[in-house]
């Protein structure tokens, strides 16, 4: 079997945890909601299908945001600055000049800092990948199809509140974790008000919900 790399890559990402709760995902839906989207990993791995469903991802994350409407540019950049580094920083080993080189590009902010972040700081820069067209086709599409917004939790909420038709993927931030990836969507410290927000959302909405959140007594 193939094994493709992930386009959007992000920390927490709950690719292989599906398995122990796909049999309880609905199929009678036709919009499926990532309101926490991230890697939209229920998406990608569940659903798939773009003729089939409507797909709405969300992320109040800027730099996320970002790189979701412009995937490709990542993409191209990356396999540039593999190229680069092969061939002329790897065999001299010259790894801050390197890391330097990246940081005075002159490209979007956005597109930057997600490089250095998802490719620089978790060491996968240096490990060039031989092929640079291997990536998951599934996910490429619905980067092409779906919706994205970059809007309050609360907002999607009321959007699908009484759309019986529509399922919304709830993954927020975890109580007592290190939440330090989600300091961009998260402004408050205290994050017991989402699920204050969400038990009520999901007492009277017409839309199926599922949640997933720590081991607690809540």
């Amino acid at each position: 079997m193939v094994k493709f790399c992930n386009v959007i890559r992000r920390l927490g990402a709950k690719d292989n945890d599906i398995k122990y709760f796909s049999h309880l995902l609905p199929l009678d839906v036709k919009t499926v909601v990532e309101p926490f989207g991230g890697s939209f990993a229920v998406i990608k791995h569940f659903y798939k299908d773009c003729n089939k469903y409507n797909f709405h991802i969300n992320d109040t994350d800027e730099t996320l945001f970002y790189v979701y409407k412009h995937h490709r540019v990542v993409l191209d950049l990356y396999k540039d600055l593999c190229e680069t580094y092969k061939n002329e920083y790897k065999d001299e080993y010259k790894g801050k000049e390197f890391i330097k080189y990246i940081k005075e590009l002159h490209v979007n902010q956005h597109i930057k800092y997600y490089i250095f972040n998802n490719y620089v700081i978790r060491g996968n820069m240096f490990k060039t990948i031989k092929n640079h067209d291997n990536y998951n086709p599934i996910e490429l599409n619905i980067l092409q199809h779906a919706f994205f917004t970059d809007l309050d939790y609360s907002l999607i909420f009321r959007m699908y509140h009484d759309d019986e038709n529509a399922f919304l993927f709830l993954y927020p931030p975890y109580f007592i974790s290190d939440n330090s990836s989600y300091a961009s969507q998260v402004r408050e410290t205290d994050m017991t008000q989402i699920i204050v927000d969400i038990y009520k959302f999901m007492k009277t909405c017409k839309c199926k919900v599922m949640l997933v959140i720590n081991n607690l007594n809540i």
